[in-house]
């Protein structure tokens, strides 16, 4: 989930790469000392004393159109917003090269344009080294290192692009700054979270669902084992809960059943499947779990998702909502914290609201989950019906005596 300081954290990190490629090579032994640097060209002395340079100037950022038009309405009708969709950017990066003597220019412009094509990628953990190294950078802006570039869905492309001489020629007019040789590049996508909270309806509390057999199935769905009686489909599944794995072919003996990674023994047998107990899981997560049938090691079934809905309970302090949930949270997944008034004024539409947790949900240091999410708010004082929504699945919600929800539920004061 990046923030506004992620396009300078992309700055940063391109920088940082250069420098170790130019002193990888040793271009210093070669042409002299040599710096890299991020600034506008026209802030560059060109003169015939001009030093070894290597200057990465970010000349452009447009919306990125795959992302742009993939996004789903963000406002109601009333001019609400109802979604919150992030801003994805393409940034548009020149890199020219300044040198003392003949040749030095080719040399840096050579490595620096190398470096871009053996490394096209900008991958989570690089990313991290450059922004949290084990001795903080003094020139690196403390925000900009707590960015969280490192942790946005998408990994960033590096890829060149060419640009004609008459655009080139207009666009180091406007620079106002004497040409040298240049190559262009574009980096994308950044993703940058928006802070505006969005309103959410409650969900609908049933539904009819129908299966579909699939062409050569093994397993056909993944539903909650009844006690006794027939299957009730909107029974939301927990780490609580047994699961009933429906299908052909799976009452082989020797079978287990994969839950996300972990593999479980199964706990019964029915006519119509085998059942799992969720409960006997060391490390489930919240959110869409696959689920899989292992004959053997090489034979295995097509996978189904099943969305483990988290339960949680909570409590208000301060201005901040400590939940408690099961089964606990990762430090990388998406959480959000959504919030329902309950009971307000007649003819007022009800409030709702959403909040993120603080970056890594709360994750301690040395920790890979957590069943504790602090998460700061800002609503009117009520009552408020509380729903944790992570990786896109929604916690579990109880009913008053009218069949509305009620619980769990918060009082700011």
């Amino acid at each position: 989930m990046s923030n506004g300081f992620a396009i300078a954290a992309v700055t940063a990190v391109l920088n940082e790469r250069l420098q170790e490629r130019l002193g990888d090579a040793d271009v210093q032994a070669a042409i002299g000392p040599v710096k890299v640097t991020s600034l506008p060209p026209d802030r560059i002395q060109a003169t015939g004393s001009e030093p070894n340079q290597l200057n990465l100037y970010l000349h452009h950022a447009a919306p990125n159109p795959a992302f742009r038009n993939t996004a789903h309405p963000v406002r109601d009708s009333d001019g609400r917003r109802i979604a919150r969709p992030p801003l994805p950017l393409d940034l548009h990066y020149l890199i020219t090269a300044f040198g003392i003597d003949t040749y030095a220019g080719e040399i840096l412009l050579g490595h620096a344009m190398q470096e871009m094509h053996e490394r096209p990628l900008l991958d989570p953990e690089s990313i991290r080294q450059v922004l949290q190294p084990p001795v903080p950078d003094p020139n690196l802006p403390a925000p900009v290192s707590t960015s969280g570039l490192e942790d946005q869905s998408e990994c960033l492309r590096i890829t060149p692009y060419a640009v004609g001489s008459e655009e080139m020629s207009r666009l180091w007019t406007a620079l106002q700054a004497q040409y040298r040789t240049t190559a262009a590049y574009v980096v994308g996508v950044v993703l940058i979270d928006p802070e505006e909270s969005a309103s959410r309806a409650l969900p609908v509390r049933s539904r009819g669902v129908s299966s579909e057999t699939l062409a050569k199935p093994i397993v056909r769905d993944v539903v909650v084992a009844p006690a006794d009686g027939p299957v009730d489909l909107n029974a939301p599944i927990t780490s609580t809960s047994e699961l009933l794995v429906r299908g052909e072919h799976l009452n082989t003996p020797g079978v287990t059943v994969m839950v996300g990674r972990e593999a479980l023994a199964v706990a019964g047998r029915r006519p119509d499947g085998i059942v799992v107990d969720l409960a006997t899981a060391a490390d489930l997560r919240p959110g869409p779990v696959a689920v899989q049938v292992l004959q053997t090691e090489t034979v295995r079934s097509n996978t189904v998702v099943a969305p483990v809905r988290p339960t949680i309970t909570a409590a208000v302090a301060n201005d901040v909502v400590t939940v408690a949930v099961a089964p606990p949270v990762g430090r990388d997944q998406r959480v959000v914290l959504l919030m329902n008034e309950k009971g307000p004024a007649a003819n007022d539409p009800p409030l709702a609201f959403s909040f993120a947790p603080p970056a890594g949900n709360g994750v301690p240091a040395n920790a890979t989950s957590t069943a504790t999410v602090p998460v700061a708010i800002d609503v009117p004082a009520g009552t408020y019906v509380v729903r944790l929504e992570v990786d896109g699945v929604d916690s579990t919600l109880g009913v008053d005596g009218t069949g509305r929800y009620a619980t769990p539920s918060v009082t700011v004061p």
